[in-house]
């Protein structure tokens, strides 16, 4: 009889365990599963009950038999315990890397297209670098720009630091405000259109 208990017992976790983790997982439904656990402790009880009226099964047998069903249940609800947990992290982990793949999506895309730009940017500096090795006036005026840039950028220190530097930025500020005469504005232009500009002016009797 012992032996049959201890039978009973071993095959009580294994349903407990086996059809604890087949319900969690949707393989076996939990209805069926919970009226299995009812059948089984329901057999178990017999047992037990036919047991006591036994004198071959000692008190020291039957809390032997009560902590091992006690244990199997308490382990059982553990390992679903932890399964649920393993579940919610794995389900985390999966957001993470679909996040992390979605950014490293968007930053290739960035990449690529840098590195297009950048291409063209290239291809484009080389044909004008082309265009200015084959013109010698194009040579001629960047260098004349660089020089120019070269001393304006003297004379701007100097001028600067020269203490007199405000009164001038005075004087070059009331000379851009002055109205330009006539021969400021024809100045460049054909002789006869200055001759006639002048003979306009004459006409009308306004100096500008």
């Amino acid at each position: 009889m012992r032996r049959f208990c201890t039978v009973l017992v071993l095959l009580s976790m294994a349903y407990f365990i086996i059809g604890g983790l087949f319900a969690y997982l949707n393989k076996l439904e939990l209805p069926i599963y919970l009226n299995g656990m009812a059948i089984v402790g329901f057999v178990m009880t017999i047992v037990c009950i036919y047991s006591l009226s036994k004198p071959a099964i000692t008190q020291s047998d039957l809390e032997q038999l009560e902590a091992t069903s006690l244990e199997s249940i308490t382990k059982t609800i553990s390992e679903l315990k932890s399964l649920k947990t393993n579940k919610n992290s794995t389900q985390e982990e999966i957001l993470d890397l679909e996040k992390k793949r979605k950014e490293m999506e968007l930053l290739v895309k960035k990449a690529s297209m840098a590195l297009f730009f950048r291409e063209q940017l290239n291809y484009h500096e080389r044909r004008i670098l082309s265009e200015i090795k084959g013109s010698e006036t194009l040579n001629h005026s960047l260098s004349e720009i660089k020089e120019i840039k070269g001393k304006l950028k003297a004379l701007d220190e100097e001028i600067a630091c020269d203490p007199e530097v405000e009164f001038l930025r005075s004087i070059l500020l009331e000379a851009s405000r002055r109205t330009p005469t006539l021969d400021e504005l024809t100045e460049g232009m054909p002789f006869i259109f200055r001759i006639m500009a002048r003979s306009t002016q004459l006409i009308l009797g306004n100096k500008i």
